[in-house]
């Protein structure tokens, strides 16, 4: 596996870069339309979106898993600075990210 990772071609990170730049976009612009703070990440697979006024971080998870089938982790897991944020990855296919989003914005937060 390390020899093939040698081996590989800037081609291939260059198509990954382009994958995750496309997600990170659509993220913050759904985001954004629904609401949610967000600082646009300059390199990461993650989104940190403040939550809204009258939750926590784990009780608009909580909200999100229950009404919306929507998997984020709470802010709270990463310690006190962590809470007042949620955590989204961009790691997950493009169909199942496009589809939580719409979810997301069918829910009232």
């Amino acid at each position: 596996m390390g020899i093939e990772a040698l081996n590989t071609t800037d081609g291939w990170i260059d198509e990954r870069n382009a994958i995750y730049k496309r997600r990170r976009d659509k993220v913050l612009k759904a985001l954004k339309s629904i609401g949610l703070h967000v600082d646009p990440p300059k390199a990461s697979l993650y989104i940190w979106a403040r939550i809204p006024e009258g939750y926590t971080s784990a009780s608009l998870t909580e909200k999100l898993l229950e009404e919306g089938n929507i998997v984020v982790t709470p802010g709270s897991g990463y310690g006190q600075y962590g809470e007042g944020y949620i955590r989204l990855s961009l790691t997950i296919a493009d169909d199942l990210l496009e589809k939580g989003l719409e979810q997301m914005a069918g829910l009232s937060i």
